[in-house]
């Protein structure tokens, strides 16, 4: 009676709740490194400089910061007041770092709605990341030549006294 086992066999299967298999080493690792930046980067940052097409941006001595969550949330605030937000997804396992910036609300043109294929590298005080225009490649380097529509941005931690 092959059908009446094969029918027992697939009714013990329907109870049997399988068990997840153990993550892969590869993607615990990423998922480390990912934490590990996003925690370097939580905190608020002051833009030093950028860097577009070549030529250095005269922010009119406004002060601009970003404030970085752990989720991968930013604001990007001018004189205090909060001018875009967004979200951003990193793989720090890739020679250069990758980034992928998003802006979900903002005041600042063409920001909304987009994504930009960044770099970036951080250390505990300061951060540089180079984007290139929405819809263009990823940068493969920190570099912002005259023409290529690259946005190159340094900034440093704030500390509070």
């Amino acid at each position: 009676m092959p059908s009446r086992r094969f029918a027992c066999l697939l009714l013990a299967g329907l109870f049997v709740v399988p068990r997840p298999l153990p993550p892969l080493a590869a993607d615990d690792a990423r998922e480390r490194a990912i934490r590990a930046d996003r925690e370097m980067m939580a905190g608020e940052w002051r833009v030093v400089s950028v860097v577009r097409d070549g030529r250095r941006v005269d922010r009119g001595g406004m002060v601009v910061t970003v404030v970085n969550g752990v989720d991968g949330r930013w604001h990007l605030l001018s004189e205090g007041l909060t001018i875009a937000e967004g979200f951003n997804g990193i793989d720090p396992t890739t020679n250069p770092k990758t980034l992928d910036l998003v802006g979900v609300q903002a005041a600042v043109e063409g920001l909304r709605g987009r994504q930009y294929l960044g770099i970036y590298e951080v250390t505990a005080d300061t951060r540089r990341m180079c984007f290139a225009t929405a819809g263009q490649p990823r940068p493969a380097a920190f570099t912002s030549e005259p023409g290529s529509g690259r946005i190159l941005v340094t900034l440093e931690r704030v500390v509070f006294q």
